[in-house]
C-alpha cells in the first residue's frame, strides 16, 4: 500500500479518534466504517476482506477498520491520478480524499457527530474562507448578473465621510459573526492583489455556501459557519438593504434587475 497516509485528510490524532468511533456499537446513530468504506468506493468484498484481516490481528486495537479505509482510500486516490485511465483493481474513488469530502460521505452516512468533529478540529478559520476565495459555489440562487453584482459589492464599501451600513453590517444580518468578517477583511488584505476580490463578494459567497449546504444536509458544522438568518435570495438581499437603511442598494436591485 506504499506510504499512503491519509495525511491530506486530517492529522493523526483526529482520524484515529473518528476511526475509534466509527465502530458500530450500542446506542449510536449513523453508519459505521464499512459504510463509509462503501460510499467512497471501496467494494464490498474488498470491505469484508480488511474485517476478516483485523479480527485476525492479535493487537487489533492498533489498526481499525476505519483507518484501514482512510489509508486505501488515500492511496487509490494519489495512484488514480497518476493514471489517466486505472485498471480495474485500482478504481478511483467516488470522492477525492479532502476534508470537505469526508465531511460530506460523514453526513451521508448520518454521522453528524463526525462531521463536527473534523469540522471543529481541523478546519481552521483560514482554510475555510479559503473555500470562497476559489470559486463562487453553486448553485447560485441569487442569479446576478455579473455587472450588478459587482456594482453593489462595490457601493457596500464604506465611503470616507459617510457612515452608511457596509458590507459588515450585511454580513452581520446574514448571521455571520463579526470575528468571521474581521478575519475576511485580514485574509484579503494580506493578498498580493487585494482589489481582485472584494469583501462583500467574500460575504455573498459564504451566505450562499451557506444556503446550499443547509439545504442539502439540513445541517452545518459547528464553528466560524453559522446558519444564515435569511434564505440566499434577491428577496432576502432587498429586505436586508432596507433594514440597513440602503435604499440605493435596494434602488440598484429592483430597477436594474427589471431590465435583465
Amino acid at each position: 500500500m506504499g506510504s499512503a497516509s491519509c495525511g491530506s485528510v486530517t492529522p493523526e490524532d483526529v482520524r484515529k479518534d473518528i476511526g475509534m468511533r466509527m465502530y458500530s456499537g450500542e446506542g449510536m446513530k449513523g453508519g459505521d466504517w464499512t459504510e463509509f468504506a462503501k460510499h467512497i468506493g471501496i467494494p464490498v468484498g474488498s470491505v469484508h476482506l480488511i474485517a476478516s484481516f483485523l479480527q485476525n490481528l492479535v493487537t487489533p486495537e492498533l489498526l481499525t477498520g476505519a483507518e484501514v479505509v482512510f489509508r486505501l482510500w488515500q492511496y487509490l486516490y494519489n495512484e488514480s491520478n497518476k493514471i489517466p485511465d486505472p485498471p480495474l483493481h485500482m478504481k478511483r474513488p467516488n470522492y477525492p480524499c479532502t476534508k470537505e469530502a469526508m465531511i460530506e460521505v460523514l453526513y451521508k452516512i448520518g454521522r453528524y457527530d463526525l462531521a463536527d468533529l473534523v469540522a471543529e478540529r481541523v478546519f481552521s478559520a483560514g482554510y475555510v474562507v479559503g473555500i470562497f476565495m476559489k470559486d463562487a459555489p453553486e448553485p447560485d440562487t441569487l442569479q446576478l448578473p455579473t455587472d450588478i453584482r459587482t456594482e453593489i459589492c462595490m457601493r457596500m464599501y464604506p465611503v470616507e465621510g459617510n457612515k452608511c451600513a457596509d458590507w459588515r453590517a450585511f454580513a452581520e444580518h446574514i448571521g455571520m459573526s463579526k470575528n468571521t468578517a474581521k478575519l475576511i477583511q485580514s485574509f484579503l488584505e494580506k493578498q498580493v492583489t487585494p482589489k481582485s476580490l472584494m469583501c462583500a463578494e467574500v460575504v455573498l459567497r459564504y451566505w450562499q455556501y451557506v444556503h446550499n449546504r443547509c439545504n442539502k444536509f439540513n445541517h452545518l458544522p459547528p464553528g466560524i459557519i453559522k446558519r444564515s438568518t435569511y434564505p440566499c435570495t434577491r428577496g432576502s438581499m432587498l429586505e436586508i438593504f432596507k433594514k440597513m437603511k440602503r435604499g440605493d442598494l435596494a434602488k440598484i436591485l429592483k430597477e436594474r434587475l427589471e431590465h435583465v
